[in-house]
């Protein structure tokens, strides 16, 4: 059973002592700090799984101490850090949640209040630890992907930075723009399934072939869908082939089954994949591609209002 180290932090030697005492009864490895300077530096020398401050203590409170942990500590890096408080009001539980914290005991408190608190967050702690390493295993298979592909190296990161910069001239949210840009780094994740010989295959695939290709969104989401990625993401993995008239694939969706985010990857990736040599067909230019997206739109295929403010932003961004 893994030995959680945890950092408490108060000025008060009595709940200091007292919470250091409980929790090493109860298994954990404790180390004790007096004031916030102390507990920066021996946050950097023990490296905790979770941290309890004190909110006012001398020398440097809580919230400076939180706001210099935080900046270190998140991510793979992350650690929970509980507050405590004799006076918590409204505007100082915001204050500490916007420095980073997670959680919030008020003083006087029972123990075993504080000990249940710690397990849900160490519980929380080990979850993103294994999301975010599993991510990094799969982006890790996107560079994999391009590595046995030549004719799409960076592929994926080039339709992730112009699918980001779509959703800019589209005004969306900061938040919308990170989906997209991690959705479309994942979009052809499934060709890790997809023979060599048919992925690098020069001249026209035969009919069995392509419908291998076409399996890829599938296979993409079934290797993420133990990620626990938000939905739009694993919708963007799957339906980044479909066409608004119906005639896409994995699921012939149509019309307002596609949603917006959706309809920008495909945009981006239609882009970048006519303007790269593959083995079946030149580069052609950028140029060329706005038209052939440009046909699509007013053939239903393509969002006509994507298609038009990518070519607003391609007139400003690259002109000939």
């Amino acid at each position: 059973m893994t030995k959680y180290k945890i950092l408490v932090v108060d000025d008060d030697e009595y709940v200091r002592n007292m919470i250091v005492r409980y929790l090493q009864m109860k298994g954990y490895e404790v180390t004790s700090a007096v004031n916030g300077k102390e507990a920066v530096l021996k946050e950097e020398k023990i490296y905790p799984d979770l941290v309890i401050l004190d909110v006012e203590m001398p020398e440097m409170n809580g919230f400076e101490a939180c706001k210099i942990i935080r900046e270190k500590r998140y991510g793979l890096n992350y650690v929970p850090i509980i507050f405590l408080s004799g006076s918590l009001t409204e505007g100082s539980v915001i204050t500490g949640l916007e420095l980073g914290a997670d959680d919030f005991v008020k003083k006087p408190f029972e123990p075993l209040e504080l000990l249940t608190r710690i397990k849900n967050l160490l519980k929380m702690k080990d979850f993103i630890a294994q999301v975010d390493l599993l991510e990094s295993m799969v982006f890790t298979l996107v560079t994999s992907i391009e590595a046995r592909d030549f004719y799409t190296a960076s592929h994926s990161r080039r339709v992730s930075l112009l699918s980001g910069e779509i959703g800019r001239e589209l005004g969306l949210q900061e938040e919308e723009i990170e989906i997209l840009k991690k959705s479309a780094l994942l979009h052809d994740i499934g060709k890790i399934g997809i023979p060599d010989r048919i992925l690098n295959k020069k001249g026209k695939l035969m009919e069995e072939e392509f419908n291998l290709i076409k399996e890829h969104p599938g296979k993409g989401t079934e290797i993420c869908k133990s990620l626990k990625l938000d939905p739009e993401v694993m919708g963007i993995i799957r339906h980044h082939h479909e066409k608004i008239d119906g005639s896409g694939y994995p699921d012939g969706l149509k019309g307002d089954e596609i949603s917006k985010l959706i309809r920008i990857v495909t945009i981006a990736d239609i882009f970048d994949a006519v303007t790269t040599n593959r083995p079946y067909h030149p580069a052609k230019s950028s140029c060329e591609a706005m038209s052939i997206l440009t046909q699509e739109a007013n053939e239903g295929k393509l969002d006509a209002l994507i298609v038009k403010k990518f070519n607003e932003y391609f007139k400003v961004a690259m002109p000939s």
